[in-house]
């Protein structure tokens, strides 16, 4: 009987055993998920923390710069000021060029006058123009703060935290986060080239977060996205565009990029850029 019961015994055995592991698995899955969850969660307040501080950096960024744009009327209106009285002296010394019995005194007098008045201009005109170059400056170091673009230790770099994936090896996850780096690139080259440097770009940029086109020759809009691998030559040539722009604005400071195709060193080349002009000044 004994050896009878002896098979049923080890088979009841085995199948605890076997209970017992599929139970361990199954802990130890749920407590991955735990951890994924948990990770998850801190990974979502990160990103939360990192938009408030965004929007109140973009914030403060869009009040320095309708200040640089106050400043930039004001700039304006003095160097037409400066013209204007040089103008008036211009025209004074030939009057005087062409009186041969000589220059009246009151004549004389209102010409130094001028000349005074247009040196004071000058050099208050030299003042706003200090003034705005640090404007810029502070301008440039908000928008740098509002799109952070740093280089990781692996070498790569990133925009808001985001990788930038090429064209041609973009892959699943790789697309959205490409997307949305794209964006946020096409807000900050917008808004430095019509807040800060004061130039109409070559190629248009129009922001809409991760779905945000570049306007092209002939008024064509290629999508700095990619909906589906057809996308991906569309995709290619958008993203030449946008470095066109960033190497456009470097131009205007009388830089040359060292690599047209490295899209974000140059962008932060170009921040630094305004920076340096505003200590400069």
């Amino acid at each position: 009987m004994a050896a009878e019961l002896q098979p049923a015994k080890e088979a009841a055995r085995v199948c605890s055993w076997e209970a017992v592991q599929r139970l361990c698995a199954r802990e130890a899955t749920l407590a991955e998920h735990r951890r994924q969850a948990d990770a998850a969660r801190h990974a979502a307040a990160l990103a939360l923390e990192r938009a408030r501080r965004i929007v109140r950096l973009r914030r403060a960024a869009a009040a320095a710069a309708q200040r640089v744009s106050e400043q930039r009327e004001q700039v304006e209106a003095r160097a037409r000021c400066v013209e204007e009285a040089a103008a008036v002296c211009a025209s004074g010394d030939e009057t005087a060029a062409a009186d041969d019995a000589g220059e009246p005194v009151a004549e004389a007098a209102r010409v130094a006058g001028l000349v005074r008045h247009l040196r004071q201009e000058r050099i208050i005109l030299e003042d706003m123009r200090a003034m705005l170059a640090r404007q810029r400056g502070r301008a440039a170091q908000a928008a740098g703060e509002a799109f952070p673009v740093e280089l990781g230790v692996d070498g790569g770099w990133t925009v808001c935290g985001m990788r930038l994936a090429r064209p041609d090896s973009a892959q699943g996850w790789q697309v959205a986060e490409t997307a949305a780096g794209l964006g946020a690139v096409a807000r900050c080259v917008e808004w430095v080239a019509r807040c800060i440097v004061g130039v109409p770009l070559r190629f248009p940029l129009i922001p809409h977060g991760s779905r945000s086109t570049v306007v092209g020759p002939g008024g064509v809009e290629l999508p700095l996205f990619m909906l589906r691998p057809a996308d991906r030559p569309r995709l290619r040539a958008a993203v030449r565009l946008v470095e066109a722009n960033v190497e456009q604005l470097l131009w205007a400071f009388g830089i040359a990029a060292a690599d047209r195709h490295e899209l974000l060193p140059n962008l932060t080349q170009l921040l630094m850029a305004i920076e340096s002009a505003s200590f400069a000044s």
